[in-house]
């Protein structure tokens, strides 16, 4: 009776394989919405507040809730 033949492969065996490039495409798109958004929202904030272009973009920063 002959070997079985020796598989090689980088998942496991039943394990899901769309994940990471799920997680890829949803980080890419969330974070390309988030920027448009505020390009979008700028100016009319700007107009209803009259603040500095730079107080609206600096308050809006991704990191602007973390202490440091």
């Amino acid at each position: 009776m002959p070997a079985p033949a020796v598989t090689r492969s980088l998942v496991a065996e039943g394990a899901p394989r769309g994940g990471l490039a799920a997680l890829c495409i949803t980080q890419t798109t969330g974070r390309g919405v988030l920027y448009y958004a505020l390009l979008a929202a700028v100016r009319p904030i700007l107009e209803d507040t009259g603040w500095d272009p730079a107080v609206v973009t600096g308050a809006f920063r991704p990191d602007s809730g973390r202490a440091g």
